[in-house]
């Protein structure tokens, strides 16, 4: 009944327990079934608050409410068969058999998220049902199996990038050359406004009227230029990170703890619902991008790789040869990714 043997420490007074800096000697789940099946004899901890990965994520599909998470513990007696929950129990509630004196008893645990049917009115209760922890995962990894890249072509679109950022940049500096002209002149006129004040050419009222005037053209040149480089870097920043998640995320998803599956699910998309247990995932707008391309190019990997047999040839095939144009224009054109 000692915790310390998966590697935790039982503070007694409080009930809490913390983690251990020893090597553990059997697993949680391990010592969650010994416990079990010592019934009244297990240990006895503090309740706390179970975290789940994907509370606050999802929504009911029927109602819009917001939908919860739960584990279910149950065990079969081996007495009478009976199904019941073990938790706080320590005897079948059928034939009172006790949980420490069953011979190898069915132990069933799992998670199931579901609406909170909290929306009751004139009669009407949500009808959604439950849908086990691995289901609802499994749906999300389908999902993320259709904008998955692999590494070869995460590497290809990054220097694509970095070629087509190459290749813009003459432009983009001839768009900011020409807004900062536009700028400079009206810095040019306010300086010869106050010139023409000065020399009592204009009235108070005149001069107060062109400047705020040209003040406005100013600031309207200063937020064009500044948004307009804010937007191109930003556009290069999403696009990389994006296409470097879609080569990632089914693999650290399917690997990670409750805190990265949350950040994953985070990433993709905001708007998820679940009805008739089926997960509805709408995408931010780089994704959706990646599973149109996926939907078109079903074999992608074979697609985007080199046919060449040798390595020099491989290695320098230009990107441009390739001509993503899909890749192109979500650059030109990118949305949130989270």
């Amino acid at each position: 009944t000692n915790p310390f043997y998966y590697g935790v420490i039982l503070q007694r007074k409080s009930g809490e327990l913390h983690k251990g800096s020893h090597e553990p000697m059997i697993t949680k789940a391990e010592f969650d079934r010994v416990q079990i099946l010592l019934g009244s004899k297990g240990l006895k901890t503090a309740p706390h608050t179970k975290e789940f990965a994907h509370t606050g994520q999802i929504s009911c599909g029927e109602c819009s409410l917001q939908g919860t998470a739960e584990d279910k513990n149950q065990i079969i007696c081996t007495n009478c068969r009976f199904k019941f929950s073990h938790t706080n129990s320590f005897a079948c509630p059928k034939c009172e058999t006790k949980i420490e004196e069953m011979s190898k008893p069915t132990i069933l645990q799992y998670t199931y998220y579901h609406c909170t049917k909290r929306k009751i009115y004139q009669g009407y209760k949500c009808s959604q049902r439950s849908i086990k922890n691995s289901d609802l995962e499994k749906s999300i990894e389908n999902f993320l199996q259709t904008i998955s890249i692999n590494n070869k072509y995460l590497a290809w679109g990054l220097k694509y990038l970095e070629e087509s950022k190459v290749k813009k940049g003459q432009s983009k500096k001839a768009i900011l050359k020409k807004h900062q002209a536009s700028l400079d002149e009206v810095n040019k006129r306010l300086d010869g406004l106050m010139e023409m004040r000065i020399a009592k050419e204009l009235t108070e009222s005149e001069y107060a009227t062109k400047k705020e005037k040209l003040e406005s053209e100013k600031d309207g040149y200063e937020e064009l230029i500044n948004k307009f480089t804010d937007l191109q870097n930003k556009a290069e920043e999403q696009t990389m990170s994006t296409l470097t998640f879609a080569e990632r995320a089914l693999r650290e998803y399917s690997k990670g703890d409750l805190k990265k599956k949350r950040e994953i699910v985070a990433t993709f998309g905001s708007n998820l619902t679940l009805k008739d247990k089926i997960l509805h995932i709408q995408a931010e707008e780089p994704f959706q991008v990646l599973t149109l391309a996926t939907k078109e190019i079903p074999d992608l990997q074979p697609m985007f790789e080199p046919a060449f047999e040798d390595a020099n040839k491989r290695e320098n095939l230009a990107l441009g040869e390739v001509n993503p144009t899909w890749l192109g224009s979500w650059d030109s054109n990118p949305g949130p990714i989270g």
